[in-house]
């Protein structure tokens, strides 16, 4: 299968108010192009969640991360909580399965 992905890292002040606003954002992720969703929780710091969006195409992926630099989606970080900038990491190509 071959789909492109964004890893995003961020700190956050509080899990319940980012978590909120992050569901809240839900329906303007599937329409840019986002087929599903991994939150993950940092074991060293309840203060830091990724993300891991599977992104439909290139196309998707690319308009996704024009939108995180958006006035409006600043603002929907900052309301949820998000300290600082986010890192963002593409991951691009196939996904291979093996066993564990």
């Amino acid at each position: 299968c071959s789909m492109p992905y964004v890893f995003i890292r961020q700190k956050i002040e509080d899990y319940p108010k980012w978590k909120a606003g992050f569901d809240s954002d839900v329906d303007a992720r599937q329409t840019g192009g986002s087929t599903s969703a991994q939150v993950f929780r940092d074991a060293d710091d309840s203060h830091v969640v990724s993300i891991l969006l599977e992104m439909k195409d290139m196309e998707s992926l690319q308009n996704m991360m024009q939108r995180m630099q958006t006035a409006e989606m600043q603002e929907l970080m900052k309301k949820a909580g998000v300290i600082g900038a986010p890192e963002a990491v593409y991951i691009f190509g196939s996904v291979e399965e093996t066993s564990a």
